[in-house]
């Protein structure tokens, strides 16, 4: 995370984005929390096993009707 903005937490550094007045820092903590949910993302990604029960473009609960 950014140095001049220390959050302990993932909360912390999300409603401060949110509450913030100032656009160019607001632009800069929102761009922090894409980068912290993207490394989730990627981390969550590679701990899940290839499923075969996966419907068509990766659906786990088939198509839509």
């Amino acid at each position: 995370m950014t140095n001049s903005h220390p959050f302990t937490n993932f909360g912390d550094l999300y409603r401060a984005a949110y509450a913030e007045l100032n656009p160019s820092t607001k632009q800069l903590l929102l761009a922090e929390v894409k980068s912290v949910l993207d490394r989730w993302q990627e981390s969550v990604r590679d701990a899940m096993p290839p499923s075969s029960d996966e419907g068509s473009c990766g659906n786990p609960f088939g198509q839509a009707a």
